[in-house]
């Protein structure tokens, strides 16, 4: 059996949206540096821009929270990402090192998208995370059919 973390409003509305705002203003701005294109979905290294105040209590927040699930684990990198309609990821597994995965999604006005973890759909609700092996179980994200989706990937090391 699969085990999925999922934990509703881990993150406020007023946070969630800090975030897509941030990207919005921010993509273009940090390109080459600390944002990046993946297929058509737009993500900056928000791991890597360590000097604001939001990205510090991300940090304690996504630390405070993997601790419950492993003592051990830590956080190697999180992005926050812009998937735009049309978009989908195919049935994949994360890196080796990657012990445990987490999507935090920030929105939920967007059509498809949603989460498949194993045999399981996951439907993208604003605030919740989801926590699980992303080393050992495929996972996917169906095709975005309007609007655009946004989500904080995490993945963790120990």
């Amino acid at each position: 059996m699969i085990k999925i973390t999922e934990i509703d409003n881990f993150l406020s509305s007023e946070a969630c949206n800090w975030l897509i705002n941030f990207h919005k203003n921010n993509f273009k701005k940090t390109l080459n540096k600390y944002s990046h294109y993946h297929r058509t979905t737009e993500a900056i290294d928000l791991s890597n821009i360590i000097e604001l105040d939001e990205t510090k209590k991300l940090i304690a927040h996504f630390t405070s929270h993997i601790r419950t699930l492993n003592k051990k684990a830590y956080i190697n990198y999180f992005q926050v990402v812009k998937w735009p309609s049309g978009e989908s990821q195919p049935a994949h597994i994360d890196k080796p090192e990657h012990i445990l995965t987490s999507i935090l999604y920030l929105n939920d006005d967007f059509k498809g998208g949603e989460t498949k973890v194993g045999n399981k759909i996951i439907k993208p609700e604003t605030g919740k995370i989801i926590t699980f092996k992303g080393n050992r179980v495929k996972h996917s994200v169906r095709k975005i059919t309007e609007g655009q989706r946004y989500t904080v990937p995490i993945w963790y090391k120990i």
